[in-house]
């Protein structure tokens, strides 16, 4: 029988953790970062795995970790505070008080939440330590949770559990709404075509693009497409 040639380099014992990235971080290329449910980031060089430091951010679990390049900082979200976190010396730059839930990402400077209610929290990140809030609805958006987002080019996508998508421009606007008659698990864009890849229960619908966006699809992307 053949053999796995993936051989673990090494092996963390008894960790809990929420997030897992591959960032810059302490003036270093490519770490590996470890959010704990205690509110650390632990961080390994990314060849060899090697253990590099702990440091403590917050009390709690951490959620999410992005890392936004235009500020060198690393936005850490628990489930009501964000911190900025300087990706050249792990120091806490700002901290703001947020919830997050289950869904969040990062699109360039577009910070997005999903919630259980079925809203959302659009924020604007600056390269200091501001934020706007871009987006902030007190109805929700779908009848259910949040369950996906996705980017595009210059778009990105959102689902709910009730079978709806929301596609938005970057500046957090409503470009079109898409009704199914199934719950959604999960969404993708299909790079260069523009076309939305729906996860349900028992099957991944393709919606083409072109209807989305009047025959309009984005260059060739050799390594995506």
């Amino acid at each position: 029988a053949n053999e796995c040639p993936c051989l673990p380099a090494s092996t963390i014992p008894n960790l809990k953790a929420r997030s897992i990235i591959v960032s810059n971080f302490l003036d270093r290329q490519r770490c590996i970062l470890i959010g704990t449910r205690i509110g650390d980031i632990l961080s390994y060089d990314y060849t060899t795995l090697t253990f590099i430091r702990r440091t403590l951010v917050c009390q709690g679990s951490i959620l999410f970790m992005f890392p936004h390049q235009a500020s060198k900082t690393l936005l850490v979200l628990t489930d009501y505070r964000m911190y900025r976190v300087s990706m050249i010396d792990g120091k806490v730059k700002a901290e703001y008080r947020q919830d997050c839930e289950d869904v969040a990402a990062l699109f360039d400077d577009l910070l997005v939440i999903g919630y259980a209610n079925g809203s959302y929290l659009i924020e604007r990140i600056y390269d200091t330590e501001g934020i706007e809030i871009i987006h902030k609805e007190k109805n929700p958006l779908h009848n259910g949770r949040v369950v996906g987002l996705s980017r595009g080019s210059d778009y990105f996508v959102s689902a709910g559990f009730d079978g709806s998508v929301l596609v938005w421009n970057m500046d957090a606007v409503i470009l079109a709404k898409l009704t199914f008659p199934t719950p959604i698990y999960s969404v993708g864009v299909h790079n260069g075509l523009r076309g939305l890849l729906i996860g349900t229960d028992a099957e991944i619908m393709i919606v083409d693009g072109k209807l989305l966006f009047d025959g309009i699809v984005d260059e060739e992307d050799i390594p995506y497409d």
